[in-house]
């Protein structure tokens, strides 16, 4: 993915995608997003993720992703995200990313970008960096970056490195929660 190449794309009223792809998700290696855990369904290189509200069991947010390989650890590509009507601007989806990248992967963005995928990697800029695909060099992420497209044909958002501050449990939450099961039960 290219900076010169990201499409900033008209809002959608529709998300065009096929929810099925999220039936039956499971969460995803005992990740939390917030306090929802993170659910997952895996087809391949694609990835699946949502968290659903679980008082209504109603899907909130929805994320497809491509596992990328060559780098020197996993990587995703984000694809599609949506986030029900109802839901947004709650900052669901800036914690799908932050909980994926805490989950030990490196997170790039699309080619086509909404302005509300936009939106997020601007609340992330301090923690991303524009990466030239050839050469691996990074940069500094510029406020031009998220208001159109760069020159630079070679150029993409990476969030790697240097972690966010979590929104929710981060990497290793399953030792904490299984710690908290073990002084809960009735075990000696």
């Amino acid at each position: 993915m290219k900076l010169s190449e990201i499409v900033k794309v008209v809002q959608q009223s529709t998300h065009g995608l096929d929810l099925s792809k999220w039936d039956g998700a499971t969460q995803f290696r005992k990740a939390k997003v917030e306090t929802f855990p993170l659910l997952a369904n895996v087809e391949g290189d694609d990835y699946f993720f949502c968290i659903e509200d679980p008082k209504t069991s109603k899907k909130m947010a929805y994320l497809k992703a491509l596992k990328v390989d060559g780098f020197s650890k996993e990587a995703f590509m984000i694809q599609r995200t949506w986030v029900e009507k109802s839901y947004r601007n709650k900052g669901l989806m800036t914690a799908m990313y932050n909980t994926l990248h805490h989950q030990g992967f490196t997170i790039f963005s699309d080619i086509r970008l909404s302005p509300e995928s936009l939106a997020i990697w601007k609340k992330l800029k301090v923690w991303i960096k524009v990466i030239h695909a050839d050469t691996h060099a990074t940069r500094d992420p510029e406020d031009k970056d998220f208001t159109a497209p760069d020159d630079n044909p070679k150029e993409q958002f990476v969030l790697e490195g240097s972690s966010p501050p979590p929104w929710g449990p981060c990497r290793d939450n399953f030792l904490i929660e299984e710690l908290h099961n073990y002084i809960d039960s009735d075990c000696p």
